[in-house]
C-alpha cells in the first residue's frame, strides 16, 4: 500500500505499507491504482471477481491442535506475567514501606532536634534578658555614682570658689 485505503469487498481498512490481501479485483486494482493506493505493479497481482470471491470466504484453516496449544501458551504467558507483576508489586509495596518508616523516623529525629533548639533558644533568651537587665542596673547604678561624683565636685569647686572670693 502507497497510502491508506479500504477494501470495499470487507471493509478492512488497509494503512500505507500493508499488503492488500487478498488481491483486489481487477477493476478495484484499477481504482486504487489511480487513487495514488497502489502501484501499477498491482495490476498484475489482481485477479477476477470469482476467483477474488473464493480468497475472501476460503478464509484461514484452523488446526485445533495448534490452536489449543497456542492458547495454552498464551494462558501460561499472562499467568507467568501476572506473577511475576505481583512478584514486582509485593517488592515494591515493601519498598515503598521501609522508605516511608525510615521517613516517618527521620521526621520524628528532626521534631526532637526542632524541639531541643527551640528549649535551648527560649533559655538562651532568658540569659540574655538577665543579662541585659543587670547591665541596665550596673549602668543606672554607674550614672548614679558618676551623678553623685559630679555633685561632689562641684561643690569643692564651689567652695573653692567662694574661698577666693
Amino acid at each position: 500500500m502507497l497510502a491508506e485505503c479500504v477494501d470495499a469487498r470487507t471493509g478492512r481498512r488497509f494503512k500505507a505499507g500493508e499488503t492488500f490481501a487478498p488481491a483486489p479485483t481487477i477493476d478495484q486494482a484499477k481504482r486504487l491504482i489511480a487513487g495514488g493506493c497502489l502501484a501499477e505493479a498491482a495490476l498484475k497481482a489482481a485477479v477476477e471477481p470469482e476467483v477474488s470471491a473464493k480468497l475472501i470466504s476460503a478464509g484461514p484453516k484452523l488446526d485445533s491442535k495448534t490452536a489449543s496449544a497456542d492458547i495454552d501458551q498464551l494462558r501460561k504467558s499472562v499467568d507467568d506475567a501476572r506473577l511475576a507483576a505481583e512478584t514486582e508489586i509485593k517488592a515494591i509495596t515493601a519498598g515503598v514501606d521501609r522508605a516511608r518508616a525510615d521517613a516517618e523516623k527521620q521526621l520524628d529525629e528532626i521534631g526532637t532536634e526542632i524541639a531541643a533548639a527551640r528549649a535551648k533558644a527560649i533559655t538562651a533568651k532568658a540569659e540574655f534578658a538577665a543579662e541585659v537587665e543587670n547591665a541596665r542596673k550596673q549602668a543606672d547604678a554607674d550614672i548614679a555614682t558618676i551623678t553623685a561624683d559630679v555633685e561632689k565636685a562641684r561643690d569643692a569647686a564651689k567652695k573653692t570658689t567662694d574661698k577666693k572670693d
